[in-house]
């Protein structure tokens, strides 16, 4: 092979900032490197550390390899500088934390990649990611990314982040709690979804947090109950990726919608 794909850059960009964070812990310490001009050196260390582990499936492309260490030294570098340091101050209390969730019965062993802890020993669940975030697929009927609102069934957390790190477009997207009297729930780079109200009659954290356990636990149930219907919640999408066209009878379903309501 030649290249990497997605995955693979994914994989690499997550064990660089587990390694960084693993030595810096707090964003004091980061803002020292930074003024001190070792953060540099620092991340340089990080990344020849992953690239060692992640590298071995493509050793031979020494000038590629290169190129992707420069790639990533520039995109993190902007990352910890104009996302981390901007932030409020913080620890980083666990990463790639390892979790054991029990759902009806259900027991899924699940990896948290960061949580940071406030001044106030508060609780952050972040979540990396590579290409485009969404926290509205935290809101939809059936949960199209239920993997942070599955960790709050364990963690009770005052933030929920996507760490976007995306060459351009670098950004925390996510919910919060508003530090105040009714604890209600702030977006941050994210657009409250338009039936909001209906989702969360009472726009409060805690009403949030009791609505994904809630959400999560019917997912949970569907899979113990044996649930085969054919009902993908993005239909198009899902389809157009799907490689098992030619078993499915999801046109099936819909010519026969289409004649009920003739």
């Amino acid at each position: 092979e030649t290249d990497f794909d997605s995955l693979q850059r994914g994989k690499l960009i997550h064990r660089i900032l587990e390694i960084f964070w693993g030595k810096v812990r707090t964003q004091k310490e980061l803002a020292s490197l930074n003024k001190t001009k070792k953060l540099s050196t620092l991340l340089n260390d990080a990344i020849d550390h992953a690239a060692d582990e992640v590298f071995k499936v493509i050793q031979n492309q020494v000038k590629f390899l290169e190129l992707e260490k420069s790639r990533n030294f520039k995109l993190l570098l902007e990352w910890l500088t104009k996302i981390e340091l901007t932030r409020k101050n913080f620890t980083v209390l666990e990463l790639e934390k390892k979790i054991e969730i029990r759902l009806e019965g259900l027991t899924l062993s699940l990896r948290v990649d960061r949580i940071d802890q406030t001044i106030d020993k508060k609780q952050i669940l972040i979540d990396y990611k590579t290409g485009n975030a969404n926290p509205g697929e935290w809101f939809t009927d059936r949960l199209l990314a239920p993997q942070l609102p599955l960790y709050t069934n364990v963690i009770s957390p005052i933030g929920v982040y996507f760490a976007q790190t995306k060459k351009g477009e670098m950004k925390m997207k996510g919910v919060q709690c508003l530090d105040n009297e009714t604890s209600s729930i702030q977006f941050i780079k994210a657009n409250k979804p338009k039936k909001f109200s209906t989702i969360i009659e009472e726009p409060t954290w805690n009403n949030l947090l009791t609505y994904w356990k809630n959400k999560t636990t019917y997912l949970a149930n569907e899979f113990l109950s044996g649930r085969i219907s054919i009902e993908p919640t993005l239909k198009q999408k899902t389809c157009k990726n799907c490689d098992l066209k030619s078993f499915c009878r999801i046109w099936e379903s819909d010519y026969n919608s289409q004649e009920d309501d003739s």
